[in-house]
């Protein structure tokens, strides 16, 4: 419930978690426990039956007239001037996270093809990954803000795809970590400061730039 009281719109990434968490948990449960399928079921819709009613008491109560108002909104045709055809949703996600960061992400998939363990891993953050996108495109196409709930979860398949490419040990954790430090503060440069090398390599490589001021007439703005 707690990021849907900062913002709305993370109602879409807590959907897609609940949809795909209880799955999740079973199966988990199955692989690790050797939980009967019968008692994992149980056992989590006894849990999230009380985490939801708990979520849901909080959210009518601190929330109710907001909740009451989403449930009365078509926002799909208020937000109408901020959606976009198919196949651009996906070019600004590129856009917005480079070429990089996604090919990092896609290596993590090879999870799909390890343990069982492993593979319900990679398979839950497909799902909400994929669930998110899909809610959310339906009502608008995403801004700059909007990607936080979705970078969480691209993150952990990125963490996953470094996993598979690094060395393991004790030895080579202060190298990834090094290494990992420095992408994130070349990707940090080249995205909020101005470079002609940023300006060449942002939205295929690296996430498209995002310089503090973006007006395109800046005299008329300085002059207002």
């Amino acid at each position: 419930w707690m990021p849907f009281l900062i913002r709305r719109w993370y109602a879409f990434a807590i959907v897609a978690f609940v949809l795909s968490a209880p799955i999740y948990c079973m199966v988990l449960a199955r692989l690790e426990n050797r939980t009967p399928w019968s008692q994992a079921f149980v056992r989590t819709a006894v849990n999230f039956a009380m985490a939801g009613v708990t979520s849901l008491t909080f959210c009518l109560i601190a929330q109710g007239g907001l909740v009451q108002s989403i449930l009365n909104t078509s926002y799909a045709s208020i937000y109408v001037a901020y959606q976009r055809p198919p196949l651009e949703h996906f070019l600004d996600l590129w856009n917005n996270f480079g070429g990089l960061y996604l090919g990092l992400a896609l290596v993590g998939q090879m999870f799909l093809f390890k343990t069982a363990s492993q593979r319900t891993d990679a398979l839950f953050i497909n799902a909400n990954i994929v669930l998110l996108f899909a809610l959310f495109t339906r009502t608008q196409g995403f801004g700059a803000q909007h990607y936080l709930p979705l970078a969480f979860w691209i993150y952990l398949l990125i963490c996953i795809g470094l996993g598979q490419i690094l060395p393991l040990g004790p030895r080579a954790i202060p190298w990834a970590a090094t290494g990992v430090a420095l992408v994130a503060t070349l990707t940090l440069i080249t995205s909020f400061y101005r470079s002609d090398v940023g300006a060449r390599l942002a939205g295929t490589v690296f996430p498209q730039t995002t310089y503090n001021n973006q007006i395109g007439d800046e005299k008329a703005y300085a002059h207002l």
